[in-house]
């Protein structure tokens, strides 16, 4: 499974939705301070590629889920974790993919928070171990602590698929500005590694 916080997070493990073609949860619509969310975009690349959507798929409206931070709505939070954990068990899920925790944006940490409990939650009630991996969204893509390397899922894309990548992403005009600052930052070549890392315990 695939559990981020914003549509277009997809896009920076494209290879690997590309060839696993998970479940796929979004926590927000994308919408950040407009009323236009992103998730149409990022449904149809999803379709195209066969992944599925998870019963969590922008929920909520970036603005919306600030305020439930700001106003400590615990008991949202929970109650998403127990519907994340359900999912999980229900469609006996091996390992799930989500954001990191890099201190950039509260609901990417957020989101690896919820998975983190979704997944100790499904051990409490089944004895199954879900393993959490997450990749990075600032950071450059392929940092990984030396104790991790060899644990983690790499993926190296060929030509074919960087050019299926940063296609993709030019096809969502609500990231235009976001691929072209990246692109003019690193270079086309930082797309082409993904690194899936085993999340760190919190």
């Amino acid at each position: 499974a695939l559990i981020v916080a914003h549509p277009g997070h997809e896009l920076r493990i494209l290879g690997w939705v590309e060839q696993t073609r998970p479940q796929v949860f979004i926590l927000t619509d994308g919408s950040g301070h407009t009323s236009h969310g992103r998730l149409p975009g990022t449904a149809r690349i999803l379709d195209q590629l066969g992944a599925s959507r998870g019963g969590v798929f922008g929920r909520f409206r970036d603005r919306d889920l600030y305020a439930a931070l700001l106003d400590s709505q615990y008991d949202m939070f929970l109650n998403l974790a127990e519907e994340l954990c359900d999912s999980l068990i229900a469609s006996d899920i091996d390992y799930v993919v989500s954001d990191a925790v890099e201190g950039y944006n509260p609901s990417h940490d957020v989101c690896a928070l919820l998975v983190h409990t979704a997944v100790g939650l499904v051990w409490r009630r089944t004895h199954r171990r879900i393993a959490h991996f997450d990749f990075l969204l600032v950071g450059p893509p392929e940092e990984c602590p030396p104790d991790l390397r060899s644990k983690a899922i790499w993926r190296q894309l060929d030509n074919a698929g960087l050019d299926r990548k940063l296609s993709a992403a030019a096809s969502i005009p609500e990231l235009a500005y976001e691929l072209q600052a990246a692109l003019s930052r690193s270079g086309r070549e930082s797309f082409r590694v993904e690194c899936c890392r085993p999340a760190r315990t919190l």
